[in-house]
């Protein structure tokens, strides 16, 4: 039985209203409901954004259609800084050295897994950290990365798994016009990456990067061709 159904039809008896389940535990007929406030009620239910749903039939089987009560714009949010990131950084103090910087892959295919790691471990290495982190942020919400083999065999299975689990095809909101102003019909995309992530975080440990022996850092593009831009920062005690 789904649990989340059975709290939805519990929270709507204790408020008055009827709600029926089938023998799978599933919300039956269309019905009109607000969205279950996650964290005891205190952050989703204090949320600016007021959601609600149309639960049609069936356990996830058919696509629940997500409107707001207030007035949402079709257009994504826009993050802005104050003023914009240097290509190149650097700061010390003592022994401990910063340097970011950013460099630019230019990917070929719609979906495709580039092995970064060798470019990767060559920037770590010119900086002369002896013991530190090393991060790399993706600047894209439709181009990831990720930790995993990098075999011409398992990449073919991973876009198979990636594109069986979120399916091109299928209707999405942020495709539709009704919802989105978004014209790259690349909602597929942006739920991929969020499966893979935009970052990672990797130890150095005695002047190189700290991996294990099949591991190599992966970018995944999710939505090219596309020119990307990936952050380098590393942080840590520079050798003498």
């Amino acid at each position: 039985m789904h649990r989340a159904n059975v709290l939805a039809a519990a929270a709507s008896a204790k408020a008055g209203q009827s709600r029926d389940l089938d023998s799978d535990g599933c919300l039956v007929g269309n019905t009109k409901r607000a969205l279950p406030a996650y964290s005891g009620g205190t952050v989703w239910a204090l949320h600016p954004t007021s959601l609600t749903a149309w639960v049609r039939v069936g356990c996830g089987r058919e696509y629940n259609m997500w409107e707001n009560s207030q007035l949402m714009s079709k257009s994504s949010a826009l993050t802005a800084r104050e003023t914009p990131v240097q290509p190149v950084a650097s700061a010390t103090a003592g022994d401990l050295v910063i340097h970011g910087e950013s460099f630019v892959i230019d990917t070929t295919d719609r979906i495709q897994v580039l092995d970064l790691t060798d470019r990767v471990t060559k920037h770590a290495a010119q900086f002369r950290i002896r013991e530190g982190v090393l991060t790399l942020w993706s600047m894209h919400t439709t181009c990831a990365l990720f930790i995993n083999e990098f075999q011409t065999a398992l990449v073919a299975d991973v876009t198979r798994f990636l594109e069986d689990i979120v399916r091109r095809d299928r209707y999405y909101m942020h495709n539709d016009p009704e919802h989105s102003d978004c014209d790259r019909m690349n909602a597929d995309s942006h739920l991929r990456a969020t499966l893979l992530g935009h970052s990672l975080t990797l130890q150095i440990s005695g002047g190189e990067v700290v991996l294990g022996q099949w591991q190599r850092i992966l970018l995944a593009e999710l939505d090219g061709p596309r020119a990307r831009t990936i952050r380098l920062q590393v942080m840590g005690i520079g050798s003498n």
